[in-house]
């Protein structure tokens, strides 16, 4: 790959505070990995001074795909709405691979999920507090470092499960360390949460090469590399039954997987699925109530409340 091949297109938004949020998801779904915000004031002639200045990163064959044509048109829909000023793009240019990185190291900060998770990056210094399950992760590019809602609410509520609601006490008593399944892994940030909360074994399927890559290397950055199995097969080719499985996926991808994913769940196992939006909750659930499976609880993000984390039994 030559050095135009490696190249990004950096696309800056300014959007208004109110329409943050919804841009935000409509880049890390389409492009499949996070995004940078930052504040800022809007271009100069808007009649909205302050706003949110959006990063995103597409790659060259998602600019050839007709990304652009998307985004163009989803922003012209938030201004017949909210009107002219209220999401713009204001800038795009290519930076290699090193800027890119670089970008990244400016906007992600040590974050805190949960009661004990906190999140960081490699650049950052060792955290002090010994009763903190530190997850050191580097996006790459990859989807998941534990700053979109989605990714949040499961590593939130995989440790409401596994330290206090109850359930593992039959797998405790019998020490046996939870068997575990990740599907579309991304960083492997949920993988690596579950063997830090005690799980034996960790499979983490993922299909996009450059995520199989990053995971790997963060699985190993955090020492669990040898609980962790990050693999490129289809959950339709699984023939195993996992104790927890998690699921931060879109809403499609969960209906038309919903069978091979149920067919993967132990008894009494736990399924946790996110990445839906809580208008889509009753899709999800009426597909995973088809394989069997009933919906036992589930939560909203506290920022937006649009986000939604179910778990299935």
């Amino acid at each position: 790959m030559n050095q135009e091949d490696s190249g990004w297109t950096e696309i800056i938004i300014h959007v208004s505070e109110e329409n943050a949020d919804a841009v935000s998801d409509f880049l890390i779904s389409h492009l499949g990995r996070g995004v940078m915000l930052e504040e800022g004031e809007m271009y100069p002639g808007a009649e909205v001074r302050h706003s949110i200045h959006i990063h995103a990163f597409a790659d060259r064959d998602e600019i050839e795909s007709g990304f652009m044509d998307e985004l163009d048109d989803y922003l012209a829909g938030i201004r017949e709405v909210a009107g002219n000023d209220s999401a713009v793009i204001c800038r795009t240019g290519t930076i290699m691979e090193a800027d890119w990185r670089d970008c990244w190291k400016k906007h992600f900060r040590p974050i805190r999920v949960g009661r004990r998770f906190l999140v960081k990056p490699s650049w950052e210094k060792p955290v002090q507090d010994r009763s903190a399950l530190v997850l050191e992760i580097d996006p790459g590019q990859a989807f998941g470092v534990g700053t979109h809602a989605s990714t949040a609410l499961v590593l939130e509520t995989m440790e409401e499960l596994c330290e206090g609601s109850g359930w593992m006490d039959e797998y405790e008593a019998c020490n046996i360390g939870l068997s575990v399944m990740d599907l579309g892994t991304g960083t492997g940030i949920l993988g690596i949460a579950a063997a830090k909360l005690g799980a034996g074994r960790v499979l983490c399927l993922e299909t996009d090469p450059q995520a199989l890559a990053v995971a790997r290397r963060n699985a190993l950055v955090n020492g669990v590399a040898h609980i962790l199995e990050v693999e490129a097969d289809p959950v339709d080719e699984v023939n195993e039954k996992f104790q927890l499985i998690v699921a931060n996926l879109d809403r499609d991808t969960l209906i038309t997987l919903a069978e091979s994913i149920s067919r993967c769940l132990s008894d009494n196992g736990r399924l946790i699925v996110s990445g839906i939006l809580v208008r889509h909750r009753e899709a999800v659930m009426q597909a995973f109530s088809g394989c069997g499976l009933h919906e036992i609880r589930w939560r909203t993000d506290l920022q937006t409340g649009e986000w939604a984390c179910m778990v299935f039994a």
